[in-house]
């Protein structure tokens, strides 16, 4: 009953972000990026509402919704934009990974709330003050996209850390060095991989620090 009631919610939200940017001016890229934050602050807040298996659940309904919306055009405030991406396909996916890999209530908002805060902010400052950009592979990023995603990655480490058991000076720490670590990767990837990737690598560079220093 809570996974329907959740979906429901959900679906009311794209809906409403939708109607709104047909009715609007509001660019693609903004709602996109609208649906990106909000869906993924409160995808990481999931636990505190719904068990790990039932967020199973709920993200294999809205892997299932987005490939056919994107086959449809079904929601075209998330699909269409400019660039090429997968990303709108590869969020459920990632929610799905997280709630399956990592069961626990930290590790996994640590995960996601990166991908939806860090990434999405990360995003939204590179497109519109991001002049100055650099290559990594196939992918080019802006160097205050870059570094927003850092400073954002850093904060939720130190507050993720801090959760676990970890004093103030190794939550800085580790959550620099694991930062520089998914900015860089996030740096590397594009068509939307990033949505894909960030989170299981977040949250297995936080386990295996918690591991190795033994937090927990």
């Amino acid at each position: 009953m809570k996974v329907l009631i959740a979906a429901v919610l959900y679906c009311l939200f794209f809906v409403s972000v939708e109607v709104i940017t047909r009715k609007t001016k509001v660019s693609k890229e903004i709602s996109r990026k609208t649906i990106h934050v909000i869906a993924g602050i409160s995808a990481a807040l999931l636990p505190l509402v719904l068990s790990f298996h039932e967020i199973l659940y709920l993200s294999s309904l809205f892997l299932l919704l987005m490939l056919l919306s994107k086959k449809i055009n079904l929601f075209s405030s998330i699909h269409e934009v400019k660039r090429q991406t997968y990303g709108e396909v590869y969020f459920p996916l990632a929610v799905f990974i997280m709630a399956a890999v990592f069961p626990h209530q930290v590790f996994y908002m640590y995960g996601l709330l990166i991908m939806a805060v860090s990434d999405g902010s990360a995003s939204i400052i590179g497109q519109k003050y991001g002049r100055k950009k650099y290559k990594l592979g196939l992918s080019e990023k802006s160097y205050i996209g870059s570094l927003t995603f850092l400073v954002s990655t850093v904060a939720i480490g130190i507050i993720s850390f801090i959760a676990i058991g970890a004093g103030i000076a190794q939550a800085i720490y580790f959550s620099f060095l694991i930062a520089i670590i998914l900015t860089l990767t996030e740096g590397l990837l594009s068509y939307g991989l990033d949505n894909l990737v960030v989170s299981p690598v977040a949250g297995l560079l936080m386990w295996c620090v918690i591991r190795i220093v033994g937090l927990n």
